[in-house]
């Protein structure tokens, strides 16, 4: 196990650092913490599904899953801002209509990174409780046979294959849902970005499963893009409806523009939600797996 500690712990060194930054309200702070915290959280999920305390390594999941949350107001408020200053270079004439919008999500973002300051308060003490998990004498709980003839799971390769499947899985339970709907494509990538981080840590345990992570990164990407926008055309939306902002044309066009943007990414996302799930990328997986050290 002592493979998986180092690649937790080197983890967990980019987790403090940018942490700190977060704390201060860099905005690149908060894109990277939010980051390592979600890398993190599956690093203690795949500790608990091998050879430490599972019930100790999922109440610190918890607690950093309350870190992460608290960084999503102002990450979020990043994000519209940057869209709404993209749109605006391809359509100067709006600025002025957009300007109650922009005030909105800089006030937004302001309140947000205070809050976000008081929750990671806390953060050093769950960072000291993970380094104790990791360390700790008693933190593995792998229990060798009295019988010298009989063995039992113990290294990382002899757990690949179940944490693998068991992550694809979650993925491919979403082959009952439509890819037409915005909110399914964007929890069937938070699946996909848990198995990529599950299989980046296992590391050189699947050295050929490269392409696998690389696609897994894809659609991740693809998705978090679509979903941006489809975020920003409804929260707008809903401020415009409850009288939190005026209703302008000028809102109503970068309304309209974001939805366009949802609709054009996410029709290019069928082919590749549907081939994640399809019985050619789990043939691709599976020879990665048999090809692990």
């Amino acid at each position: 196990m002592q493979e998986l500690v180092e690649s937790v712990g080197d983890d967990m060194k980019k987790l403090k650092k940018r942490l700190e930054k977060a704390k201060r309200g860099d905005p690149d702070g908060v894109h990277d913490a939010r980051t390592s915290l979600r890398r993190v959280r599956e690093d203690l999920v795949i500790m608990g599904r091998t050879a430490f305390d599972c019930r100790r390594a999922m109440g610190l999941e918890d607690e950093l899953h309350a870190h992460e949350k608290a960084l999503a107001k102002p990450r979020d408020s990043d994000v519209m801002l940057g869209i709404v200053h993209d749109y605006l270079e391809h359509h100067p004439p709006d600025r002025a209509g957009l300007s109650p919008l922009i005030a909105r999500l800089e006030s937004r973002r302001k309140r947000g990174v205070k809050k976000t300051r008081r929750r990671l308060s806390g953060s050093r003490r769950t960072l000291r409780a993970i380094g104790e998990l990791l360390q700790g004498k008693d933190a593995v709980t792998i229990h060798t046979s009295n019988d010298p003839t009989k063995a039992r799971p113990a290294l990382v390769h002899h757990f690949v294959h179940s944490l693998v499947w068991r992550q694809y899985d979650s993925v491919l339970a979403y082959d009952v849902l439509s890819e037409e709907e915005p909110d399914v494509l964007h929890h069937f990538r938070t699946e996909c970005r848990r198995m990529r981080y599950g299989m980046e840590l296992l590391g050189d345990s699947v050295p050929h499963a490269r392409s696998v992570v690389r696609e897994l990164r894809d659609v991740q990407d693809r998705v978090g893009e679509m979903h941006d926008h489809h975020v920003c055309a409804e929260l707008v939306t809903k401020w415009v409806e409850r009288g939190k902002l005026p209703s302008e044309p000028d809102i109503a066009r970068f309304v309209e523009y974001q939805k366009r943007a949802r609709d054009r990414l996410r029709s290019a996302l069928t082919t590749r939600f549907r081939r994640v799930l399809g019985p050619a990328f789990r043939q691709r997986l599976e020879l990665a797996l048999d090809k692990r050290r």
